[in-house]
């Protein structure tokens, strides 16, 4: 295990200092190569944009090469994307006007404060039916008697 760690700490030296130049000269080849692509077909050939990743099929028409955008899934992607941020963007828009819109501690406080005195006089009102209810089968006073 002694033998084993320094060697191992050697390599991780050697590669840490050697890595950086590594992805610069990746990075260096990458501006070197071509924007395009180009690969044969039966009737002219694809051409791929290696910045933006679009491709096209090139063919000859009327004596000139005509290039035209291949169906690509990735733009249908790309306008769904474009579709549901600006969807998410009204949706934040809407949160922020509501926050607004909010009450406050008092406003809560002021309709609490409604609800129970409306609960007060229900309950009341309640109690003077179920009194009342209980009345009914009492015969009524005659009317001539009193007077």
């Amino acid at each position: 295990m002694t033998k084993f760690f320094p060697a191992m700490t050697v390599l991780l030296a050697v590669s840490a200092f050697a890595a950086p130049a590594a992805f610069a000269e990746a990075e260096e080849s990458a501006d070197k190569a071509p924007r395009y692509s180009m690969q044969k077909t039966e009737d002219g050939f694809l051409r791929l944009d290696r910045q933006t990743g679009q491709v096209s099929h090139c063919s000859k028409k009327s004596g000139d090469y005509v290039c035209e955008s291949v169906a690509d899934d990735r733009t249908v992607y790309e306008e769904k994307i474009a579709e549901l941020e600006a969807e998410l963007n009204k949706v934040e828009a809407a949160l922020t006007r509501a926050k607004g819109e909010l009450p406050n501690e008092e406003d809560i406080a002021e309709a609490f404060s409604v609800f129970e005195s409306f609960a007060k006089h229900f309950s009341r009102a309640a109690r003077v039916f179920r009194d009342e209810m209980g009345k009914v089968d009492e015969p009524l006073p005659e009317e001539g008697s009193g007077s």
